[in-house]
């Protein structure tokens, strides 16, 4: 899950957090722009990793004096086929 997010982020955004739920994940970050923001959920959809991708709010903000879009997304993992399938045969 970390390394598809991590793999999926441009440059110029950065996530303040991730968490899983039970719906999928939910993530907040900052992007110098509403493109960059369009360009992660852009690389998330594209991956075979996550679908469903939503951004639930972008609004400009401010950190150090730099002017920034603050952001939030819900997206849904899908698992790689393959894993957990040793965890089932146990």
């Amino acid at each position: 899950l970390l390394d598809g997010v991590s793999r999926s982020l441009p440059d110029r955004v950065w996530l303040s957090s991730l968490e899983e739920t039970p719906k999928g994940v939910a993530v907040r970050g900052f992007a110098y722009t509403n493109v960059d923001v369009a360009q992660f959920m852009a690389n998330l959809e594209a991956s075979d990793y996550f679908s469903d991708v939503n951004l639930v709010q972008s609004i400009q903000g401010d950190v150090e004096g730099h002017k920034v879009m603050d952001f939030s997304m819900k997206f849904k993992y899908n698992q790689p086929k393959g894993w957990g399938a040793e965890e089932k045969k146990q």
